[in-house]
């Protein structure tokens, strides 16, 4: 049981240093406006290190109590704390050293007190009030960590339009709906561990976290890729729009170019078919016929045959 959950752990742990070592990629890539995911995705990889280092001392026979779990786990908590903050104040407009200021103090706060509470070793002659206590700070904690992260995660989706880069736009768009996915498997499973352990059974705590982490992850990495593969498409007002010279030499029409645009724009077939106000299946016969009058076979290579037409113009 224990092996295999390491399996999973140390899947997630590469998974999410993948993800970092992407939105690096992304950034040189990318010369336009963007959000700092990688603050948020950085996270990401701190919590997957404390959970690794916890599920190895598992397997080990190692109590949790042990100073270097408690120390990685506090830094784990108190940089979460950092990057939702950071992000959040991000788009609040602040200024770039308050921007640091405020989610610095604030992180090194918790995590001291994280350092206190989480796991500390109580004495029996103590008793059952104690251990209560505890538990109490440590669900406070946990609170206010994954409330941050909803925060964070809402937050990154609500304003993922205003950007006006298409790859960071869906790059904050999978950052978002992985916070989404991943902070009620951690809150569920903590609670479900609370029960047990205040009924003084030993729970098994980690499993479903590290299952929605890699969940998580793996949600991320499509955007990622996608965000990837449209790094070249700029703003959104003239990055995507079609030269009239390519409707001209190509016979584009224009409700074809209406699709172009947005696809472009990073939308799917299914959002393009709303907001044009015709059916997917009628999206993909007009995307059918532009691939065949452009010479092309995937949305990588028509983005870039659009790319083609803009600088000719230019």
């Amino acid at each position: 049981m224990y092996q295999v959950w390491l399996v999973i752990t140390v899947l997630s742990l590469v998974a999410g240093v993948g993800l970092l070592l992407s939105l690096v990629v992304l950034r040189r890539l990318s010369a336009h406006q963007r959000p700092p995911l990688e603050v948020v995705v950085g996270a990401f990889v701190a919590v997957g290190v404390a959970a690794f280092l916890g599920v190895y001392l598992r397997v080990l026979g190692v109590p949790r109590s042990a100073l270097p779990y408690r120390v990685v786990n506090s830094l784990s908590w108190g940089f979460a704390v950092f990057a939702a903050l950071y992000f959040i104040s991000y788009w609040r407009g602040s200024e770039r050293r308050a921007a640091w200021a405020g989610p610095t103090v604030a992180a090194l706060s918790l995590g001291g007190v994280a350092f206190l509470f989480v796991h500390t070793p109580i004495p029996e002659t103590v008793g059952q009030h104690a251990v209560q206590l505890q538990l109490a700070g440590v669900l406070v904690l946990e609170l206010i960590v994954g409330a941050l992260a909803l925060w964070v995660g809402i937050l990154a989706l609500r304003r993922a339009s205003e950007l006006k880069t298409v790859p960071w736009r869906i790059a904050q768009k999978g950052t978002g709906v992985a916070l989404l996915l991943l902070v009620p498997a951690n809150l569920v499973e903590f609670l479900w561990s609370m029960v047990l352990r205040m009924q003084g059974h030993d729970a098994p705590d980690g499993f479903l976290f590290s299952l929605g982490y890699g969940v998580a992850c793996a949600v991320l990495a499509v955007a990622l890729i996608r965000a990837l593969r449209m790094r070249h498409v700029g703003e959104a007002g003239s990055g995507t729009k079609v030269p009239d010279s390519m409707l001209q030499v190509l016979g584009i029409t224009p409700r074809e170019r209406d699709i172009i645009e947005r696809l472009l724009e990073g939308k799917s077939d299914r959002e393009i078919a709303e907001l044009l106000f015709i059916s997917p299946r009628t999206v993909d016969t007009h995307l059918r016929n532009v691939f065949r009058k452009c010479s092309v076979s995937s949305r990588l290579q028509l983005s870039q045959r659009v790319a083609e037409y803009r600088e000719a113009v230019d």
